[in-house]
């Protein structure tokens, strides 16, 4: 910003870039007149990283576990390219139902 000779400016992300601009607001409040963050993953609360939550929670986190070994990137890699959205959406799709048929609350 300074390079462009911004001196405020509205901070946008999406995914990652969301989380580094709620980062930049935090950090530079007096220069940033508004903040859009879309699909990502905010500010963490690092001392509690570590922390695991509930079970019912954890499992919604699935596919970055999936994502981020070896194993994930082999298992989609057997895959065509055009088919690894319809395969991830199916097995989102079948952890709902789980899901939904798990529930107790009716």
């Amino acid at each position: 910003m300074d390079a462009l000779g911004v001196k405020r400016a509205v901070f946008a992300g999406y995914d990652w870039g969301g989380r580094a601009a709620c980062v930049a607001a935090a950090l530079w409040p007096d220069r940033c007149t508004g903040l859009v963050s879309v699909n990502g993953y905010l500010i963490q609360d690092i001392a509690k990283a570590m922390v695991p939550a509930k079970p019912e929670r954890e499992v919604r986190l699935w596919y970055q576990y999936y994502f981020q070994l070896e194993r994930g990137r082999a298992g989609l890699a057997g895959r065509p390219a055009r088919h690894r959205q319809d395969f991830m959406a199916a097995m989102v799709a079948k952890l709902a139902v789980r899901r939904r048929d798990l529930r107790t609350d009716g």
